[in-house]
């Protein structure tokens, strides 16, 4: 299981840009190839990975796109349980923002993968990974007792995205004058 999840996340080199069958060094009869440097020949298999790694990001982007219907309506269901009063502002405006970014990542993905810079596997599904953190937990909070569908503003919204980094800046304070006061 391990190695087929390695074989998803690492880049992989074209077929024919292997240079080894079997174990052994395979002998070149075109006289083409002997000719070249070690820089023609790494050109040509950088060039070979790269036409590889163009095929491999389209299959992960069709894959990566079909889930993310599933995604969206994790993110979705929270906001719609959470906001119902939030009105047509509220949905155009999060609608936009999630499409936005969407469309961001994975254009940004895209161009990554076939450059070889990260993984197709990783460039597609990056998006897909971010989007699905943010979604849990609105999951969670709309799963507590306390909250209800009672209509709320912009303002719960930011607390139940962002609510968090307020609580670590308040845990480091407080760590920082405990230290302050075992000094003193």
């Amino acid at each position: 299981m391990l190695a087929s999840i390695t074989r998803l996340v690492s880049p992989r080199a074209a077929q024919a840009a292997q240079a080894t069958r079997s174990g052994r060094p395979r002998t070149v009869t075109n006289l083409s190839y002997t000719a070249q440097t070690p820089t023609a020949y790494n050109q040509r298999l950088r060039a070979a990975r790269q036409r590889a790694a163009i095929y491999d990001v389209e299959i992960q982007k069709k894959l990566a796109i079909s889930a993310a219907c599933v995604i969206f309506a994790l993110l979705g269901m929270p906001v719609a349980i959470r906001y119902p009063r939030g009105g047509v502002g509220l949905v155009i405006g999060t609608s936009l923002a999630v499409f936005s970014v969407y469309y961001v990542g994975l254009i940004g993905g895209e161009e990554l993968g076939n450059r070889l810079i990260v993984s197709p596997f990783l460039a597609m599904w990056t998006p897909n990974i971010i989007f699905l953190i943010v979604a849990i937990p609105l999951l969670l909070s709309v799963r507590r007792a306390g909250s209800t569908a009672h209509g709320g503003d912009w303002d719960e919204l930011k607390e139940a995205l962002f609510g968090w980094v307020g609580r670590i800046r308040k845990a480091i304070y407080r760590m920082r004058n405990t230290k302050y006061e075992m000094r003193n």
